[in-house]
């Protein structure tokens, strides 16, 4: 089990496996994918079972993801990748079986909002 993150517009109760794979990584590299979603934000930190990893190289986009794994999914558990889009120094992951997706307990869910336009920080824990 590792200390992950995930970003998402909604605040997530019980995570699912949508279009294949659920990404996870660090705080920064989770924070970056969902500031280019929308600007109200919930953080969600979770010890994710990452089983046995499958290293692929960043995908960039949603197609080529769920292609690999549907290619993927029979000889590993997980994806784990250099985020080259929401760069940070530790991988990041994709869960890809939904045994491993129904264990992922939910530490903590941060919620994050724009701050007004005088602020110096663009988005602040409410």
């Amino acid at each position: 089990m590792m200390i992950l993150w995930h970003c998402s517009p909604v605040k997530i109760d019980k995570f699912y496996i949508p279009f294949g794979g659920l990404h996870f990584g660090t705080y920064e590299s989770a924070l970056c994918a969902g500031l280019r979603k929308s600007k109200v934000l919930y953080m969600h930190k979770c010890m994710v079972p990452v089983g046995i990893q499958v290293p692929v190289l960043d995908l960039g986009n949603a197609e080529a993801w769920e292609e690999e794994m549907k290619y993927s999914i029979n000889e590993g558990d997980t994806l784990v990748y250099n985020n080259k889009y929401e760069p940070s120094t530790s991988p990041s992951f994709v869960v890809m079986k939904k045994e491993l997706c129904e264990q992922i307990i939910i530490l903590e869910v941060s919620e994050y909002a724009p701050r007004n336009k005088y602020s110096t920080r663009k988005y602040a824990v409410l």
